[in-house]
């Protein structure tokens, strides 16, 4: 006995397949339309911001501002520095920074961007380049540091904050 089954199943299958065929073009041009409306970029701008948000850290360092510094961080950023306990979130920043900006005479922090690498996504960014530190110690003993330092940044609410920062210095024993 014959049955009908056998057309309306290469039917249903045609169908099917069909819709299965043009499901993947409906998604690519949704994604298309979705990167077409999401805003550009600017990644010399985004670079150019986070050049300058160094410029006044060095500043607040001069001013001795403990607050404006720990405020780069993101509440799960890390400050590094050698041959010191990491300090995590704004508030062990302020207070470790803080702690060396009260106990430290002539001060002088100066450091300056090799590079600057932001992601393609713009939320995240990569900064190296080289540091020099000289100051007077709690004991009177003047201290010459200089070396090389990484600071990866992140978007936080459209602003760029510290993930981490960490230093290298190259002089045996400086700290």
């Amino acid at each position: 006995m014959r049955t009908r089954i056998g057309p309306a199943f290469t039917l249903l299958s045609l169908v099917f397949a069909s819709a299965a065929c043009n499901q993947p073009r409906t998604s690519a041009m949704a994604r298309d339309t979705a990167a077409a409306a999401a805003p550009k970029m600017d990644k010399q701008a985004e670079e150019q911001a986070i050049r300058d948000i160094g410029r006044k850290w060095v500043e607040m360092f001069a001013s001795k501002d403990s607050s404006g510094i720990a405020a780069l961080f993101a509440d799960d950023g890390y400050e590094m520095p050698p041959n010191a306990k990491a300090m995590k979130g704004p508030a062990e920043v302020s207070k470790g920074v803080g702690e060396m900006l009260r106990t430290s005479k002539d001060l002088k922090l100066t450091f300056a961007a090799s590079t600057v690498t932001v992601a393609d996504a713009g939320d995240l960014a990569a900064e190296r380049g080289t540091y020099q530190l000289s100051f007077t110690g709690p004991k009177g003993k003047k201290i010459e540091d200089h070396g090389n330092y990484v600071t990866v940044w992140k978007k936080v609410n459209g602003q760029w904050k510290v993930l981490s920062d960490i230093n290298s210095s190259e002089v045996p024993g400086a700290m």
